[in-house]
């Protein structure tokens, strides 16, 4: 695999884990679910990030 094919699946489960998070922690504390959508969000642009410097890099090859 790549470097940036694996930073972007990474960052993909990684999105998954924070709203999993979210919803988990919904009965502790107020604020969970946004924090785990504000973070399911930005690791989700992190993901589409490096998947399209995966593909700009494929197609220079």
């Amino acid at each position: 695999m790549h470097k940036y094919q694996k930073l972007t699946v990474s960052f993909a489960f990684l999105s998954a884990s924070f709203l999993a998070g979210g919803l988990v922690f919904q009965s502790y504390t107020e604020y969970s679910i946004l924090v785990g959508w504000g973070g399911n969000l930005i690791a989700n642009f992190f993901a589409l990030f490096y998947a399209l410097k995966w593909s700009r890099r494929r197609q220079t090859m």
